[in-house]
């Protein structure tokens, strides 16, 4: 019963902060919902980019100022993040590939691939 009750709060939350997210969003002139953009003719992100739409972003993308200067704050976290963690991402990355190569080193067939181009070698080198 207690976990019913919790529930239903819940989602009496989420119902309300939708409707407040909508009312908020109207007054600024933007909706995140499917029938808003159809009725705006805006452009859906399932549909495919055109011509005219890539032209439109790349103009769009050289005008912008740069992240540095709209959001310093968030830029600065993440130069930070990716300068601070760089070292133990591609640690692990080189961990995982590693795991893989050796784990491909010791399969049957690639060791007896391996023993047949020796074989083949060593008879060329014979000849």
């Amino acid at each position: 019963m207690h976990r019913a009750v919790l529930r239903i709060q819940r989602q009496w939350k989420l119902f309300l902060m939708w409707h407040a997210m909508v009312d908020a969003s109207e007054k600024v002139g933007r909706v995140m919902t499917r029938g808003w953009l159809s009725e705006q003719n805006k452009p859906w992100a399932m549909d495919p980019a055109d011509d005219e739409d890539r032209w439109l972003w790349h103009a769009a993308l050289q005008e912008a100022k740069p992240d540095r200067l709209v959001d310093p704050f968030g830029y600065g976290q993440v130069k930070a993040f990716r300068q601070t963690n760089h070292e133990a991402l591609y640690k692990n990355a080189r961990m995982v590939v590693e795991k893989f190569q050796r784990r491909r080193l010791n399969r049957p067939s690639y060791k007896r691939a391996v023993a047949r181009r020796r074989r083949q070698q060593q008879q060329q080198q014979q000849q």
